[in-house]
């Protein structure tokens, strides 16, 4: 089986962040998820 990666290149920083398996790209999901929330919140008035 041929193996993959997925390069992600943080815009403001030029960080590049290498996802192996579908594990670390679940783990990016999920924080990526989290950041959504907060900022949807912060959207939301009171």
């Amino acid at each position: 089986m041929k193996k993959m990666q997925i390069k992600i290149i943080e815009p403001e920083t030029d960080e590049i962040i290498v996802i192996n398996n579908s594990e670390e790209l679940h783990k990016l999901f999920e924080e990526l998820k989290k950041e959504s929330d907060v900022i949807h919140r912060k959207q939301i008035p009171s």
